[in-house]
């Protein structure tokens, strides 16, 4: 389940990612705070592409879940100096698929 609020950027000419089999593992998560933003005429690379409506959308995004005064991590759970929710939280390596446990 899908408890933290979601930003997802998908770009219109991806040839990496399969934005139909994304959007339809989204609709699995009924209810949950995602966003979808589309950037229907860029590449993969969509921060080299267009990097100033990117850093736009993100930023609009994180102001607004900001404002709502919604908690950072679920329950209102401090995400301590490292930025983590959960005590003992552990980081996968960079390019990982695997969700943090």
């Amino acid at each position: 389940a899908l408890r933290l609020p979601a930003l997802l950027l998908l770009a219109g000419r991806d040839r990496i990612i399969d934005n139909a089999a994304t959007r339809a593992l989204l609709a699995r998560a009924a209810g949950a705070d995602i966003e979808v933003v589309d950037y229907p005429d860029q590449t993969h690379s969509v921060q080299f592409d267009d990097p100033d409506r990117l850093v736009a959308d993100m930023d609009r995004w994180m102001r607004a879940h900001a404002a709502s005064g919604a908690p950072a991590c679920p329950d209102g759970a401090d995400p301590g100096a490292a930025g983590d929710c959960a005590a003992g939280a552990r980081r996968e390596p960079a390019g990982s698929l695997r969700p943090s446990r």
